[in-house]
């Protein structure tokens, strides 16, 4: 058993790692490591959400950061690997930004983005406008929605799921 979980996590590690771009392949193996280890959470919490019959809407934001990290990994196996690093450095925001103008709650989102911001900063070294354009989305969305939540309340009410902050 062993055996197998470290084959699947060397498996995942190397989807898109090529000889056409040996400078990138460390960040790629990083990527696909990261998005294993967000995916494999989150896919044990939607089956329990869905097991214990939790609100559809819980379901429904656990299922975006579901696909969001597998999406990851899936477009690192094509070498889409800007477009995999665009998606992570947006989709975490969107997730975590989305999910707290949604329902409300503290779970950490200040802590989501700084997470982001430093993910992007070392996947978008050599294109800084890119990087910055993806920093002002980040920032712009947390604090959008903080005053959004602070001034009108979460869009479907305070809804507080147990254990949400893990």
């Amino acid at each position: 058993m062993k055996r197998l979980a470290i084959n699947f996590w060397n498996w995942i590690s190397e989807m898109g790692v090529s000889e056409e771009h040996p400078q990138e392949n460390a960040l790629i193996r990083l990527y696909n490591q990261m998005s294993l280890l967000s995916l494999l959470p989150a896919a044990t919490v939607l089956g329990v959400s869905i097991a214990i019959d939790f609100s559809i809407t819980y379901s429904v934001l656990v299922s975006f950061i579901l696909v969001l990290y597998a999406s990851t990994i899936i477009l690192n196996f094509f070498e889409k690997i800007y477009t995999a690093r665009i998606l992570v450095s947006v989709g975490s925001p969107i997730w975590s930004n989305g999910i707290y103008l949604f329902i409300g709650g503290f779970y950490g989102q200040g802590l989501a983005i700084l997470a982001a911001i430093a993910i992007t900063y070392v996947a978008f070294q050599s294109k800084i406008a890119l990087r910055n354009k993806i920093f002002a989305f980040q920032a712009i969305s947390f604090v959008g929605s903080i005053i959004y939540v602070n001034t009108f309340g979460p869009i479907y009410g305070l809804q507080d799921f147990p254990y949400d902050e893990l």
